[in-house]
């Protein structure tokens, strides 16, 4: 076996060298290294059975949020409350242990299911029923949340092999593969499974799994994402951009960083699931899994498509996923013509008056299978415009009446309305519409007309009920996502207003305390516990608004940081870039927050613990703050090694870090003031000497002779 080092003078790497087949992992004696060969492959081990959770692309014990613009395929469940992102598509059921909330421009080819309220964003579109306030959990989500922990306990007794815990550059054939501590991927992965098409590939972490950002998982020679299990007994984070392939199996939660995409199944067997926003890219998911693997690693995209709108020959739509780095074209029906703009904007012309048409969309990109969608309306009759039938918003009561927007307004109609029981309607120029002249505590219904010359009018009704005589409005507070803790979790209330007196509970023991800025804090939990609080919002002559949150504590010990030599990183699972992030950290840290959330704490020594209080601000918000502690890498034992090799003598200080090296090699004097940090505690000095050269070298640490070593070089 041969293997060639190239080293310049006087380098000051630390000790990891790799050749073509040989890694050296460690110094163990004067001039020898331990050579470790690539670990051996057994027969691809047989694969998980997922049962009834088959279908399922996200799975969660308690909530799940979407981010804006996902694309998710597969049904969704979770055990508290579910909210999608805007302008998301979802090829699947919904189904919630709490609410549904969906965001704006959804569409979902599934039904939903939910144990308290639905409430669809404007317009979402549901192909299928829609079942709020339901007696129990849905049987599908049960039977699933059984099936997908007998597959994690299944993953958890398979014999593995130890490998290294940092992932990015290797390659894995088929196996079962574990770690001492977690693992950690950094650029590409590679699963080979060498034209075995069965090929299985069983990731397993004690801990947690964690991708950096633009990190990938490449399959190669056959290898597919359905046979791909990453496990992990705590979390799973995915870092921003990244692009993994393979089913997610995680005992707590599963953070995905912005535009990450995952083909897969994403389960978290007792916390939550958090998305951050999604790009037209971003993909999540069973599409492909079981059937064919999608071209390359860049996803299909489907259009999703607005309702559409008559003209007189033909008919608009939006496409809301619309995304300028596809092609985009489409074909339609009776001799319609379709083109679509640069902003999503489809048009069909050449239709005959009142004229059905059915428009096939498509959106095209090398490297992609072609996704399309099919859209159907008819053409006005001849001489018509458009009819506009009016949508609105919740009406919000006023002592007089009420208010509610026109989501739909459209300046070049007249807009009018009558109302019932004496009151009086008037519609300003951004469409919000006022009901004056009730008496106290009235219901009133509303009727809203708009006009065009030349189209039919559309109308519409909303209906209300004025304030009681001398009542506040009623306010039901809202929240933002939930951070966990360990002895419960923290939230933001964004409308809270301190006219009102605020208070709330919760189960499972949790205590609530509400700060004078509207910060939330839920104590009392015992560790890996879910837990609901119930916030009340109440002010004298006001109806009591109350609202409800779910979120699970952090499991017991958890301090879910990476060490580093001279720090440790973290990652801020409920980052947003429009907020200002700063942070302080004891014993001398300096902390950094790049643009994905990733905290950085350097300037430690090692083996020292700091605690870190990072900020969030934002213009018009309540300025938080929220501590984290973790502790940099233990100091390695001491130890100096001089050895030779190819005629240089080689100079091995271990756990120096920090404090002055001088070494005199022959007659040659080494200095070096301050020992850097290496990850694995290794400092190394290389002086040319030539070949066959006697020489004594001593080696002094801080002035003070710690070794001498006679030697003949090599």
């Amino acid at each position: 076996m041969t293997s060639s080092f190239k080293f310049a003078s006087k380098s000051r790497d630390f000790l990891t060298l790799n050749t073509s087949r040989v890694t050296i992992v460690a110094l163990v004696a004067t001039g020898a290294v331990l050579m470790m060969g690539p670990p051996g492959y057994a027969a691809s081990p047989a694969v998980i059975n997922l049962g009834s959770s088959n279908s399922f692309a996200v799975l969660a014990d308690t909530y799940i949020a979407t981010g804006a613009t996902s694309t998710i395929n597969g049904d969704i469940g979770a055990g508290a409350a579910i909210t999608t992102g805007a302008s998301s598509v979802h090829a699947g059921s919904l189904y919630a242990g709490a609410a549904i909330t969906t965001g704006a421009n959804n569409v979902i080819e599934g039904s939903l299911y939910a144990l308290a309220a639905i409430t669809n964003g404007a317009g979402t579109v549901v192909d299928g029923s829609q079942d709020p306030g339901q007696r129990s959990r849905s049987s599908s989500y049960v039977s699933a949340m059984t099936d997908s922990g007998a597959a994690m306990a299944d993953a958890s007794r398979r014999t593995a092999t130890e490998i290294s815990p940092a992932l990015g550059g290797t390659t894995l054939r088929a196996g079962v593969y574990s770690t001492s501590d977690f693992f950690t991927l950094t650029g590409t992965v590679t699963l080979d499974a060498q034209g075995d098409a069965n090929a299985v590939f069983i990731i397993r972490s004690p801990s947690y799994i964690v991708t950096a950002a633009n990190s990938t998982v490449n399959l190669a020679n056959g290898a597919q994402a359905k046979n791909v299990f990453w496990v992990a007994r705590s979390y799973i984070t995915l870092g921003a951009d990244s692009l993994v392939q393979g089913n997610m199996l995680a005992t707590g939660y599963v953070s995905l960083g912005a535009d990450t995409s995952v083909q897969g199944r994403i389960f978290s067997q007792s916390s939550y699931v958090l998305f951050g926003t999604s790009g037209p890219r971003s993909t999540f998911g069973v599409a492909g899994i079981g059937t064919t693997s999608t071209s390359g690693v860049i996803p299909s995209l489907t259009p999703a498509v607005s309702s559409s709108t008559p003209t007189s020959g033909g008919f608009t739509f939006s496409i809301t996923n619309y995304d300028g780095s596809y092609t985009w074209s489409g074909t339609a029906t009776n001799g319609g013509i379709v083109t679509i703009n640069s902003s999503g904007l489809g048009t069909v012309t050449g239709l005959a008056p009142n004229t059905s048409s059915t428009a096939t969309v498509t959106a095209k990109k090398i490297g992609a299978s072609d996704g399309s969608k099919t859209v159907s309306a008819t053409s006005l009759a001849a001489g018509l415009n458009a009819e506009l039938t009016p949508t609105f918003s919740s009406s919000t009561p006023t002592s007089g009446g009420f208010t509610f927007s026109i989501t739909n307004y459209d300046g070049s109609y007249t807009w009018s309305g009558t109302a019932t029981n004496g009151g009086i309607v008037t519609i300003n120029s951004s469409g919000l519409g006022t009901v004056t002249g009730l008496a106290p505590n009235t219901s009133s219904t509303a009727t809203v007309t708009a006009k065009k010359i030349g189209a039919s009018d559309g109308s519409k009704t909303v209906s209300a009920t004025s304030l009681a005589a001398g009542l506040n409005a009623e306010l039901t507070p809202t929240f933002s996502s939930s951070t966990p803790t360990s002895g419960g979790f923290t939230f933001i209330i964004p409308n809270y207003d301190g006219s009102y007196t605020w208070s709330g509970t919760a189960t499972n023991g949790g205590i609530v305390t509400i700060n004078s800025s509207g910060l939330g804090t839920v104590t009392g939990v015992l560790p890996n516990t879910s837990s609901t609080a119930t916030i009340i919002a109440t002010k004298t002559g006001a109806p009591t608004g109350s609202n409800t949150l779910s979120a699970t504590s952090s499991a017991a010990g958890s301090n879910n940081h990476t060490p580093k030599p001279d720090g440790f990183t973290f990652n801020i699972p409920n980052y947003d870039g429009s907020y200002t992030w700063s942070g302080t950290a004891t014993n001398g840290g300096i902390v950094t927050i790049d643009s994905s959330g990733l905290v950085t704490v350097k300037g430690l020594k090692r083996g020292t613990s700091s605690t870190v209080t990072i900020t969030s601000t934002k213009a018009g918000f309540p300025t938080f703050s929220q501590t984290m502690s973790g502790a940099s890498l233990a100091r390695s034992p001491q130890k100096i090694t001089v050895g030779s090799f190819k005629g240089y003598v080689a100079v091995y200080a271990m756990g120096y870090e920090g404090q002055r090296l001088s070494a005199k090699i022959g007659n040659d004097w080494v200095i070096v003031p301050s020992i850097p940090a290496a990850e694995n505690g290794v400092f190394r000095w290389v002086e040319p000497t030539g070949f066959g050269v006697d020489c004594k070298v001593r080696v002094f640490i801080d002035r003070v002779l710690v070794e001498t070593v006679f030697l003949t070089t090599k």
